[in-house]
């Protein structure tokens, strides 16, 4: 779901997505957070996690997504009355995902809802995704995931993947307002101490501009200028926020097999058998190489 920005600002603005977010979990459903890179994930399932929860709820933080095992295991120690110093514990940790799921479900009282935070969830692969997923359909077991969006996207398109993704409720994180971005950056001025100078005001205008209301990318700026010796004379242009932005090899790519063709009717013509089987061995690999990309960005 998305959301319009109000015109007092973001701090209301991700409050409604926090609130969001637990009206999902109280009602038994998962959670994806989208959003870009830089943009708060992490810092708002963080905050979620430390918030005061009903009794009922067990939350557990987990920065990544993978490897499920080790996940899995710190919830199992969780749910041990015990912990480790439980003599189960040896024989537990040698399981299989499969059997470590199963625990999971086995031990997890039926007055408890445990609430799993997996942070990256752009990164996951089939396997976890499978385990996560038996345990997803559980009335009692929540999991409030966060990931890119770009890489997200992709994602969605993978057949072994599809499933899990689509039973969570998506959730847009928006970027800061402008009143907020600003707070932001006289935050990090204090944190870094950077002196004011007669460029500061132009200076900040810049970084607001093009941080775009992207957190990182505004702490990733002001930690820019704090390693600068003289800020007097300083070129704000060599100053920026981090940018999702791709690099295009589709020019080059082209240029290579239009290299290669081009030597291939070479050799052809001047009956140079070798090249022309050298040229073709290439064209081969480059074909591969541009169907497993087609694949992969599917």
């Amino acid at each position: 779901m998305k959301h319009e920005e109000p015109e007092n600002g973001g701090s209301e603005l991700r409050g409604e997505v926090k609130k969001e977010i637990l009206d999902y979990v109280r009602k038994g459903y998962s959670v994806l957070v989208k959003g870009n890179h830089g943009i708060g994930k992490s810092h708002l399932l963080t905050e979620l996690c430390m918030e005061t929860h009903p009794q009922d709820e067990i939350w557990m933080y987990f920065p990544y997504c993978k490897p499920p095992k080790q996940i899995m295991l710190k919830i199992v120690e969780r749910l041990l009355p015990e912990g480790r110093d439980s003599e189960e514990w040896k024989m537990i940790r040698r399981g299989t995902l499969l059997e470590l799921t199963e625990e999971i479900r086995d031990r997890l009282p039926g007055d408890k809802k445990l609430v799993m935070v997996l942070d990256e969830i752009h990164t996951l692969i089939a396997t976890a995704a499978a385990h996560y997923y038996v345990l997803m359909k559980e009335d009692n077991i929540i999991l409030v995931t966060a990931g890119t969006s770009k890489y997200l996207d992709a994602k969605f398109e993978k057949p072994e993947l599809k499933r899990f993704y689509w039973d969570l409720k998506q959730v847009d994180l928006p970027p800061l307002s402008t009143g907020e971005s600003e707070e932001l950056i006289e935050k990090f001025y204090d944190t870094y101490e950077i002196p004011k100078t007669d460029e500061t005001g132009k200076v900040k205008r810049w970084i607001l501009q093009n941080a775009k209301g992207n957190p990182l990318g505004i702490e990733r700026a002001v930690e820019d200028l704090s390693r600068e010796d003289n800020l007097k004379d300083l070129d704000i242009t060599k100053h920026g926020a981090v940018q999702d932005v791709g690099v295009n090899l589709f020019p080059i790519f082209v240029i290579l097999m239009v290299v290669v063709v081009a030597w291939r009717f070479l050799a052809r013509g001047a009956g140079d058998i070798d090249l022309y089987a050298f040229t073709g061995f290439f064209g081969i690999i480059f074909y591969i190489l541009a169907r497993y990309l087609m694949y992969k960005n599917r």
